[in-house]
């Protein structure tokens, strides 16, 4: 186990009436703005608000769909944001006190070769950029995953 957990989603999400009701509200927003919608479109709206498509079962399959994708994206964010997020807290203050010089201090003096920070750079520059190269690489693993999902899953 990876150590990340996931949440089984419930059977049904969405109910029926809950489908009447955005179905009631779009209505009603057409209505609202009838006279900016294009008249074949809000054709075509009101023809799929009562397609059999337009349904409760259609409704969990996307929502299910949701939060799958977006249960993927969150663990790699996460696997990824991490360490970055760690590093730049690390960073952060030396970074700050090197930039903007005040009361005299002398980063020159401060950051040299037998300071820990530097000597360990050379592992931390390294370990970000594969980090970095990881996540890019791994990023569009997932776009690439979910253009798949789609085309395989047309509902």
């Amino acid at each position: 186990m990876t150590g990340v957990q996931t949440c089984a989603l419930p059977i049904s999400l969405v109910t029926d009436k809950a489908v009447d009701d955005l179905k009631k509200h779009i209505q009603i927003s057409m209505n609202i703005f009838s006279d900016t919608i294009d008249p074949i479109k809000a054709k075509k709206i009101e023809a799929s608000l009562n397609s059999p498509y337009f349904s409760k079962d259609i409704m969990n399959t996307i929502l299910h769909k949701t939060f799958e994708a977006s249960e993927k994206f969150f663990n790699q964010f996460q696997y990824y944001y991490l360490p970055l997020h760690y590093f730049s807290v690390i960073m952060s203050h030396h970074a700050i006190a090197a930039r903007y010089l005040t009361n005299g201090f002398n980063p020159l003096e401060i950051y040299t070769y037998s300071f820990p920070l530097i000597e360990s750079f050379d592992i931390f520059t390294k370990f970000m950029d594969k980090t970095l190269a990881n996540q890019n690489i791994s990023f569009a693993n997932f776009l690439l995953s979910l253009k798949e999902e789609d085309s395989c899953n047309q509902i």
